[in-house]
């Protein structure tokens, strides 16, 4: 449909600048490296990864890392001040996000959710969230420090969260791996919760609920079990 539109791509897709072989290659074009491709499957080995929170991949260092030092503080009203450390990603150093949506992006604004409200989900990113009085004066307080020595990669990373309370107690976390990484044994209720929020966009607690049943016995509908489902999806 593209091409009856009169689109056209770059002819050279194999050697072009940003083109295949220097998108998926160090150097080359690699022939053992291709046909090597799913030995093993990397939902095999290392195993399945969910995305627990729905943001930036490195912001849910930032989020696990505030919600670990958050089990310690009885009042987050208290919060006077708030220090992270993490690895040089520049594109997520977003002090003081435009919209609701930005804050996705945001190191600072992920954080800052996670110890306002002990969770991060779709409603973390409204309008709404961003500019709620509590989010606006906290985001003032924090500030983010790169540490070069930190990889920047997201299999080695790790970033720490040091929250200061007035009283002058100190509570720190840190995330090395956050839940749903590939390998780590998927927490069952936390992943409940995020399909949950994921379908309560447009769906109701009843609607919801008989989906999620009828995709936990899909290998056991029958046609009629089946059509149904589809029927609610739709």
């Amino acid at each position: 449909m593209l091409a009856a539109r009169g689109f056209t791509a770059n002819p050279a897709i194999f050697e072009a600048k940003h083109g295949y072989v220097q998108t998926f290659f160090a150097q080359r074009f690699d022939y053992d490296v291709l046909f090597e491709f799913g030995v093993p499957w990397r939902c095999v080995e290392p195993g399945m990864a969910i995305k627990f929170y729905p943001s930036k991949y490195p912001t849910h260092f930032a989020i696990s890392a505030a919600l670990e030092a958050r089990k310690s503080i009885k009042d987050v009203t208290g919060i006077q001040s708030v220090r992270i450390v993490s690895p040089e990603i520049l594109d997520a150093n977003r002090p003081s996000p435009r919209v609701g949506l930005e804050g996705k992006f945001s190191i600072q604004y992920a954080a800052a959710a996670a110890l306002l409200d002990g969770t991060v989900g779709i409603q973390t990113f409204t309008d709404q969230r961003r500019f709620a009085a509590d989010m606006e004066s906290l985001l003032g307080k924090i500030s983010l420090e790169f540490d070069t020595n930190i990889p920047p990669d997201t299999k080695n990373m790790h970033m720490t969260v040091e929250v200061t309370l007035t009283d002058g107690s100190m509570h720190k976390g840190i995330c090395r791996k956050p839940p749903g990484t590939w390998g780590i044994p998927v927490d069952v209720a936390q992943h409940g919760a995020k399909i949950r929020d994921c379908l309560g966009v447009r769906f109701d607690a009843a609607k919801t609920a008989r989906v999620i049943a009828g995709f936990e016995q899909l290998e056991h509908l029958d046609a009629a079990q089946l059509g149904e489902l589809l029927a609610l999806l739709g």
